[in-house]
């Protein structure tokens, strides 16, 4: 398995997986219209990985992680119901990367559909962590400080008295 994977793709996605709980999430994209309806109606997130970027020093690169969206609003809803629809995924996206601590990640991009394709809802965000060090003999030794990291986010309210921040941490 890849450094980048073993490091950072891996432990992301199974945070990734609760902080979109609801959604459908999925390392594998494919088009919305190869899901089935109670998928395309939650909404499915794509978590992609970018090469890692130019080493900054030392084996340390800069990792690019891309979160792309894809939904379905009704068809009798207007453009409105679209831009809600992605603009509650970068609201998640955004509170997500609040919540980090223990590795530095920042929201780089976003982009939007703009209500171009009613009724399809889409968006991609684009996260920047702090750089890794890819070195063979990190990730063999697991000697990187960015194996572990913490993950406090609020759920969406579900209406049940549950209702609570949850606090997620993985360590290899």
């Amino acid at each position: 398995m890849s450094a980048i994977n073993t490091l950072i793709g891996n432990p992301l996605f199974i945070i990734l997986q609760q902080v979109f709980a609801g959604r459908k999430v999925t390392r594998d994209y494919q088009h919305i219209d190869q899901y089935n309806d109670a998928d395309q109606k939650a909404g499915i997130v794509t978590m992609i990985l970018s090469a890692p970027r130019a080493a900054i020093s030392d084996n340390l690169h800069p990792v690019r992680v891309m979160l792309t969206f894809q939904g379905v609003v009704s068809e009798a809803s207007g453009g409105s119901a679209i831009e809600e629809l992605e603009l509650s995924f970068i609201d998640q996206v955004q509170q997500f990367v609040a919540s980090v601590s223990g590795i530095g990640i920042e929201l780089v991009e976003w982009k939007n559909s703009r209500q171009l394709e009613h009724p399809w809802a889409w968006c991609g965000a684009v996260l920047e962590l702090a750089p890794v060090d890819l070195s063979a003999d990190s990730v063999n030794a697991n000697l990187s400080p960015f194996i572990t990291f913490n993950a406090d986010y609020n759920l969406p309210p579900t209406g049940d008295d549950n209702d609570a921040t949850d606090t997620v941490t993985l360590e290899q």
